[in-house]
């Protein structure tokens, strides 16, 4: 479980704020965001990992540069452990809230509908 302080966020320059009388990116609320995992080692030399992601909506406006609005995901991983070196490759699939922006007073200035994203990453560690 993780907690964002996101309303103490704000990104404001102040030829923007005069512009247009609000920030380039802030977020009324805070959010929960929670992930459960399981995991297996499968022999000496390999384990795998699985994810679900789940953020709440909030049903707030957002700006352009933050649209989204809550989440769900799922994510796989693999680990391949040979003595010292461990070399992790993972994937994440990311179903992206809907949301509405605000641009200063401007609002709806976007709608954001149907939305997703998939992360790939690796990582290869060495312990000395």
């Amino acid at each position: 479980m993780r907690w964002g302080d996101w309303s103490d966020f704000a990104l404001t320059p102040a030829t923007y704020r005069t512009a247009t009388g609000g920030s380039l990116l802030s977020y009324e609320d805070d959010v929960y965001t929670y992930t459960l995992g399981i995991g297996r080692r499968l022999n000496e030399t390999w384990s795998v990992a699985a994810t679900l992601g789940y953020e709440k909506t909030n049903g707030s406006f957002f700006t352009n540069l933050g649209p989204s609005d809550g989440q769900e995901s799922i994510g796989l991983a693999a680990i391949y452990t040979k003595g010292n070196m461990k070399i992790t490759t993972g994937i994440r699939y990311v179903r992206i809230g809907d949301t509405v922006t605000r641009a200063g007073p401007f609002a709806p200035a976007a709608r954001f509908e149907d939305n997703e994203a998939v992360a790939i990453g690796g990582k290869v560690g060495y312990n000395f």
